[in-house]
C-alpha cells in the first residue's frame, strides 16, 4: 500500500450513528462535516449542511452510485516531517424521499456490517462535494461541469482504519442511550477487523457534559483495552479535525509513536489566537485601504486579492466572512463620520440654545415642542439650522447620506433638536436659567436686606455682621463667595452715597472754610489746627459721622476738597468727568468741528432747521455784551450742530424783569434757555432777583418757566482780588444750588439746545461757568 513508511497513503472509514430520522433524530452526528472539513481545509468550501434524504435518481446518480457510502477524495498533511496521503469515505444510511426508508441494494447487510467491512467498491464511483452537486448528474450522465469530477482510484478502496463519530451535543428527539447502544456495538463490529479505530467527538462546540462522561466510559470498556483514544472536535469551529487522522495514521503506522492528543478547549484557543492574528491582520488591511464609507467589497476585491493578508483571512474563515467584515468596516466608517459630525453639532447646541432661548422671558410658558417652532420661525433659522428631513416621520439626519458626505454643510440639522440629546440640552438650559434667575432673586433679597440693617454701616464686613443673617433664606441659599460679591457690592454703593454726601455737606459748607482761611491769623498752608478747626464745624452732621470707620479716606475726601478750593482745576475735581468744566470743554470740541470757523456759512447736507429763543440776562450791560459776542459767531443768526441748522432770536435784558418791556416771555416771543452773566456782587443780586421774580410768578402753569434750561456764566475781573473773586464766584454756585431743583443742567441732557446753549460759551474763556 505504500512504498515507504515516511510517505504512506491511507484509506480511512468514518463511520457513526445512522438511519432514518425516526432512528437517528432530526440531524446526523456531524460525519459528513467532518469528512468535509478535512478533505477542504479552505473556508470556502466548507459546508455546513448535507443531506442524507435523497430521490431515487440521486441516489442512482454516479456521486451516490447505488451505495450508502461517499467517496470524499483524497488529501495530503504533512506531520513531523511526513507525509501522509488520505483516502476517506463515509459509510452512511441513504433515505428515499418517498418511502422514507432506507434504499435497498444488491447487499441486506445491516449498518454495523456493512460499514465496518474492510474492503469496498463502486465503479465510476464520483468524489461527493457537496448536496449542490447531486443537481446536476442524472442516470450517470454528468450535466455539467461546475463540480470537480473525480472517480473513486480503480472503483474500490481496502480500509486501513476507522474513525467512529460520537455526537456530543444534546439533539432534541434522540435520547443518549440509543447513540451509546448504537455506537457500542459498532466499534465492537470494527474491533474484530483488527483495523486501528479512533473515537471522535463532534461538535464539541456545544457539548453536553453527561455526553462526554459517557464517551469516556465507552472508550474505557474492558473489551478495547484502552486501544481506542478519543479525540475531541469541532468541524464547524474546525478543532482538531486533522490531528484526528492523523492519530489514526500514526495508529495505522505501528513504527511511529502515538502523537499527544490536545483536549479540545486547549486546541480551540490555539485556534482562535490564530483566527484573532488573521483577524487583525485583514481588519489592519481595510484601515489603510478602505477609508470611504460608501465602499462596496466587490469593487476592492481585486486590490484586496493581491494582499497575503487578505488571502490567509480568506482561507481560514472564508469570503462570506471577508465581505460581512468589509461591511462591518463601512458602516463603522460610517459611523465613526456620524459621530465626528455629531460631536460637533451637539457642542454647538447649547450656544444655539442660548442663542434663540437667552432668557425664560423668552421661552415663557412655552412647551419645548413649542420652542423648537418658535426657533423655526425666528428670522435667523436659516442662518444656523438646516432641514434635511420632516420631524415627526421617524427619519433623522444621521439616515440621509447626501447631508452626512456634504462636509460644505455646517448648519446644524435642526431635526436634532427633537432628539433626546436636544430636549436634554434644552432642559439643562432651562434649568440654568431657573436657578440663576433664583440666584439673582436671593442676592437681591440680600441685598435689600442688607439696606434694611442699621448695623451695617460703611466700612463694616460681612465678618463682623453675618450674625444678624444666619437663618435668613437669601442668605443660606447663596455660597461664600456669592455672599461675599452682594456685601462688596452693597459696600461699594454705600461707601460712594455716603462719600457723595460727604461732598455735599463740604460744598455747604464752603463760604465757612473760606471765612475761616480769610481769618488774619490763618496761616498760607494748611496746618492740623486749621484740619482739626474745621472738623469740629462739621463733625456733628451725620452725614460727616457715617464715615467714622472710614476715617482716613474721610480725611483724604477733605483735605482734596480744601486743596481745591485753595487752586481749583478740572483736574482736582471731585466729579471728575462730571465736572462742568470738563463736560463745557467736551461740547466745545465737538461744536467747533461742526462750525466753518473760516467762513460761517451753512453746511449743504443740513436738512432740519429749528427756531432756538433765548433770554440773555445781565445788567451793566452784560446781556447787551453777551448778544454782541454771541453775534459775531453766526452769519444771519444761523447755528449748525450736527444736521440741524437752528435760527437763533435773542431777547436781552438788564432792567426790572417784574415790567411787562422785560419780561422773559412775550406773545411773540417763547423762550427755549436764558443764559445769566455776572462780574459783579451788584450784576449777581440783580441774576438772584430777576429768576427769583420770574420763578416763583403766579401764572397759569402753561405759562410758568419753571423748568426753562438756564446757565449762569461768572465773567472773571481781573480788578478784584483772589480772595474776593473766590466769594463771589461761591455766591454764584449757592444761587445755582438754591435753585437746583428748578434749573437744568445742560451739560448733563441730551438735548439740542443744551449743547447749543454751551456753544455758545467757548468765545468767553476767561469765564467760570457754574451750571445747575
Amino acid at each position: 500500500m505504500a512504498k515507504k513508511a515516511e510517505d504512506r497513503t491511507y484509506n480511512v472509514s468514518v463511520i457513526g450513528f445512522s438511519g432514518s430520522e425516526n432512528v437517528k433524530g432530526p440531524v446526523g452526528v456531524g460525519k459528513s462535516c467532518l469528512c468535509n472539513r478535512f478533505i477542504n481545509d479552505v473556508a470556502d468550501k466548507y459546508h455546513m449542511e448535507h443531506i442524507s434524504v435523497l430521490s431515487q435518481t440521486d441516489f442512482a446518480g454516479r456521486v451516490i452510485n447505488n451505495d450508502h457510502f461517499l467517496y470524499w477524495g483524497e488529501t495530503t498533511k504533512t506531520d513531523e516531517g511526513n507525509n501522509f496521503t488520505f483516502h476517506v469515505i463515509e459509510q452512511t444510511e441513504f433515505i428515499d424521499d418517498v418511502s422514507f426508508q432506507s434504499f435497498k441494494t444488491g447487499r441486506t447487510d445491516n449498518y454495523y456490517k456493512r460499514s465496518t467491512q474492510v474492503k469496498v467498491q463502486s465503479a465510476e464511483k464520483l468524489m461527493y462535494i457537496c448536496k449542490d452537486q447531486l443537481a446536476w448528474t442524472y442516470g450517470g450522465m454528468e450535466t455539467d461541469s461546475a463540480y470537480e469530477q473525480k472517480l473513486m482510484p480503480e472503483g474500490k478502496l481496502n480500509i486501513d482504519g476507522f474513525i467512529c463519530c460520537f455526537d456530543v451535543s444534546k439533539v432534541s428527539q434522540t435520547t443518549m442511550v440509543h447513540q451509546v447502544d448504537f455506537v457500542i456495538a459498532l466499534l465492537n463490529a470494527a474491533m474484530k477487523t483488527k483495523k486501528p479505530i479512533v473515537l471522535v467527538t463532534t461538535k464539541n462546540d456545544d457539548a453536553d457534559k453527561r455526553y462526554l462522561q459517557e464517551v469516556a466510559k465507552i472508550a474505557a470498556r474492558k473489551d478495547y483495552k484502552g486501544n481506542i483514544p478519543i479525540v475531541e472536535t469541532s468541524a464547524h469551529k474546525n478543532v482538531n479535525v486533522e490531528q484526528a487522522f492523523l492519530v489514526l495514521a500514526h495508529m495505522m503506522d505501528k513504527n511511529k509513536r502515538r502523537p499527544i492528543i490536545t483536549p479540545y478547549i486547549d486546541a480551540f484557543k490555539q485556534r482562535q489566537e490564530i483566527e484573532e492574528v488573521a483577524i487583525e491582520a485583514y481588519k489592519n488591511l481595510l484601515r489603510i485601504h478602505v477609508t470611504d464609507p460608501k465602499a462596496v467589497f466587490k469593487s476592492y476585491l481585486r486590490k484586496l486579492e493581491k494582499e497575503p493578508d487578505f488571502n490567509h483571512y480568506v482561507e481560514l474563515l472564508g469570503t462570506e466572512n471577508a465581505k460581512k467584515l468589509f461591511r462591518q468596516h463601512a458602516r463603522q466608517l460610517r459611523e465613526d463620520q456620524i459621530r465626528k459630525r455629531e460631536q460637533i453639532f451637539s457642542t454647538r447646541l447649547p450656544d444655539l440654545i442660548q442663542r434663540f432661548l437667552p432668557d425664560l422671558e423668552t421661552i415663557g410658558n412655552r412647551s419645548w415642542s413649542a420652542c423648537q417652532k418658535y426657533i423655526k420661525d425666528h428670522k435667523d433659522f436659516n442662518h444656523y439650522f438646516v432641514e434635511v428631513c420632516k420631524p415627526g416621520e421617524g427619519e433623522t439626519w444621521k439616515m440621509v447620506p447626501k447631508f452626512i458626505d456634504n462636509y460644505n454643510e455646517t448648519r446644524t440639522p435642526f431635526d436634532i433638536l427633537s432628539s433626546p440629546e436636544g430636549e436634554a440640552v434644552y432642559q439643562k438650559h432651562l434649568k440654568q436659567l431657573q436657578e440663576a434667575h433664583k440666584k439673582i432673586q436671593l442676592m437681591q433679597q440680600f441685598k435689600k436686606l442688607l439696606s434694611e440693617t442699621p448695623q451695617v454701616t460703611p466700612g463694616a464686613t460681612l465678618e463682623d455682621t453675618y450674625l444678624l443673617f444666619v437663618g435668613k433664606d437669601c442668605y443660606i441659599g447663596l455660597s461664600q463667595a456669592e455672599r461675599d460679591d452682594v456685601f462688596d457690592d452693597f459696600q461699594e454703593d454705600l461707601k460712594y452715597q455716603v462719600k457723595h454726601e460727604l461732598h455735599e455737606l463740604l460744598w455747604e459748607r464752603t463760604a465757612t472754610f473760606i471765612q475761616q482761611r480769610m481769618q488774619p491769623n490763618s496761616s498760607h498752608k494748611l496746618t492740623q489746627d486749621d484740619l482739626n478747626s474745621i472738623k469740629a464745624e462739621i463733625e456733628k452732621d451725620p452725614r460727616y459721622r457715617r464715615l467714622d470707620k472710614m476715617e482716613d479716606e474721610r480725611d483724604v475726601i477733605l483735605i482734596n476738597h480744601l486743596g481745591f478750593l485753595e487752586c481749583p482745576s478740572s483736574e482736582q475735581c471731585y466729579y471728575k468727568e462730571l465736572c462742568a468744566e470738563t463736560q463745557v470743554q467736551s461740547v466745545l470740541e465737538t461744536a467747533a468741528k461742526t462750525v466753518n470757523r473760516s467762513s460761517n456759512r451753512i453746511s449743504a447736507v443740513s436738512e432740519k432747521e429749528c427756531p432756538l429763543n433765548l433770554v440773555l440776562l445781565g445788567n451793566e450791560d452784560l446781556a447787551n455784551k453777551l448778544l454782541k459776542q454771541i453775534r459775531e459767531m453766526f452769519e444771519h443768526d444761523l447755528f449748525q450742530y450736527n444736521d440741524t441748522i437752528y435760527q437763533v432770536d435773542y431777547r436781552p435784558i438788564g432792567e426790572d424783569v417784574s415790567l411787562e418791556q422785560n419780561a422773559f416771555q412775550t406773545a411773540e416771543f417763547k423762550p427755549n434757555g436764558c443764559l445769566c452773566m455776572y462780574k459783579s456782587e451788584s450784576s449777581l443780586n440783580y441774576i438772584a432777583s430777576s429768576l427769583e421774580t420770574v420763578l416763583t410768578a403766579d401764572v397759569p402753569e402753561e405759562e410758568s418757566l419753571r423748568n426753562l434750561p438756564i446757565v449762569i456764566i461768572h465773567e472773571y475781573d481781573p480788578q478784584l482780588s483772589e480772595k474776593d473773586s473766590m466769594k463771589l464766584s461761591q455766591k454764584g454756585q449757592d444761587l445755582a444750588r438754591k435753585y437746583g431743583f428748578r434749573l437744568k443742567l445742560l451739560i448733563n441732557i441730551c438735548s439740542l439746545l443744551h449743547h447749543i446753549n454751551v456753544s455758545f460759551s467757548f468765545v468767553y474763556s476767561d469765564f467760570s461757568f457754574y451750571l445747575t
